[in-house]
């Protein structure tokens, strides 16, 4: 998908438009979860981090005349969750600092969107990234531990 993006965005072919652009992002995400749902089907006990919720996330924050498909593709498979979701929430300075894809005001908002829709998913632990990582890592062992015991 990035190298179709960038090839058609080089001015060497015809552009793609906004709205293609966004919907086969969209694509691209619900694809890398792909294996989680089919494990989950199977019965199979499924932790991810942030990015099971990144379509929905983005949905908030498209214009509104790019959201009828995005919603479709975003919500498409609600109703079929990992057991648990890691959500390490950090602040948008920090953020940025360590990941630059965008300007500031971008992470801004994406960071706000992600604080906003992540603790309302069903299964997300909301972990503080800004914490000990040792009291992290201790944190997340004991959720999966929990999860695990019979």
């Amino acid at each position: 998908l990035n190298a179709l993006l960038k090839h058609a965005n080089s001015g060497k072919a015809a552009k793609i438009s906004r709205k293609t652009i966004y919907t086969l992002g969209i694509i691209d995400r619900r694809l890398r979860v792909l294996k989680a749902l089919a494990a989950k089907a199977m019965g199979f006990i499924v932790i991810c981090d942030r990015y099971y919720f990144d379509d929905i996330v983005h949905y908030q924050s498209l214009p509104k005349d790019q959201k009828s498909i995005a919603r479709a593709i975003a919500y498409g498979w609600i109703g079929i969750y990992p057991d648990i979701t890691f959500y390490l929430k950090i602040n948008a300075k920090n953020a940025y600092q360590r990941k630059q894809d965008y300007d500031f005001q971008t992470m801004v908002e994406t960071v706000s969107n992600y604080n906003k829709v992540l603790p309302e998913q069903k299964n997300v632990i909301v972990l503080d990234a800004m914490n000990d990582k040792a009291e992290i890592t201790s944190t997340i062992y004991k959720k999966i531990y929990n999860l695990c015991a019979l």
